[in-house]
């Protein structure tokens, strides 16, 4: 219960909240031009989003009559490796390189190879025929940047501000007593 206290006013209202989370969808999309149809594709955190997510939001804008997309990265936060990674095959060719990581371990590199080995095989390439522009700023990090870079190497432009600068991949690791 929350009690408020108003302006010029010497009662106070009482108010009862109920508590509880609320869902905020990964992804969403839609048509923001019907004559020439361009599809908007708003990609919120790559924190739990699914790739089949991203394949029918990009599925439902090609059945809705276009191959042209806008991906809104704005303020996308990023979220974990294996999201932003499930979302690469879909625009991918068979030589392309995502990343490439130095850590830790030896160097990893995330390839069409590896992409094509962890991923759904049909999936690869799948949109590649989409024009796509994605958008940034400076709440775009981490994992939105490591995915709006590489699409801008596949050749596909980025509109907006400089990223935060993030681009690391944290890898977890057990610590000795549990």
């Amino acid at each position: 219960s929350l009690e408020i206290l108003r302006n010029n006013r010497k009662d106070t209202l009482l108010v009862s909240v109920e508590r509880k989370s609320i869902a905020i969808p990964a992804v969403t999309w839609d048509l923001i031009r019907k004559e020439k149809p361009v599809g908007l594709i708003n990609i919120q955190s790559f924190s739990g989003l699914e790739p089949s997510v991203l394949r029918l939001a990009l599925s439902s804008l090609k059945m809705l009559g276009t191959n042209k997309a806008v991906l809104d990265l704005r303020d996308n936060g990023g979220g974990f490796l294996e999201s932003f990674l499930g979302s690469c095959p879909f625009f991918m060719r068979g030589n392309d390189t995502i990343i490439v990581a130095v850590s830790r371990k030896p160097k990893m590199v995330y390839d069409s190879l590896y992409v094509v080995n962890k991923f759904d095989k049909k999936d690869f390439g799948r949109f590649r025929d989409f024009q796509i522009v994605c958008l940034i700023n400076n709440g775009t990090s981490s994992a939105a940047e490591f995915f709006a870079k590489t699409m801008q190497r596949w050749g596909y432009p980025l509109v907006g501000e400089s990223t935060q600068g993030h681009s690391t991949i944290l890898h977890p690791f057990e610590l000795a007593d549990g």
